[in-house]
């Protein structure tokens, strides 16, 4: 099974304070392999509020369906800040 983690940051503070790239990747990672994924693909919006999502490294992520077994975040704020674009991406609309 292919993995898909989606990481994202708005500012520089967040960064600083607990929700880095590199934690969210970290705890991605983690979950992923203890679900028995091989295949861990890494998509990193840096600097990206997550209110719009025309977020380069979303996108990326949305344009190859095939590969969307399973995508892991560390929190659904990371992935939307609207929960009508959460539910919707969730639903395969996004």
């Amino acid at each position: 099974m292919k993995a898909l983690c989606y990481l994202r940051v708005s500012t520089e503070e967040q960064a600083r304070e607990g929700l880095s790239l590199s934690m969210q990747e970290d705890r991605s990672r983690e979950a992923a392999l203890a679900d028995g994924c091989k295949d861990i693909q890494v998509f990193k919006d840096d600097g990206y509020s997550g209110t719009p999502l025309d977020r380069p490294a979303l996108q990326r992520l949305l344009t190859d369906p095939e590969n969307l077994d399973i995508v892991y975040v560390w929190k659904l704020d990371r992935l939307s800040r609207s929960d009508r674009d959460t539910a919707n991406l969730l639903a395969g609309r996004g």
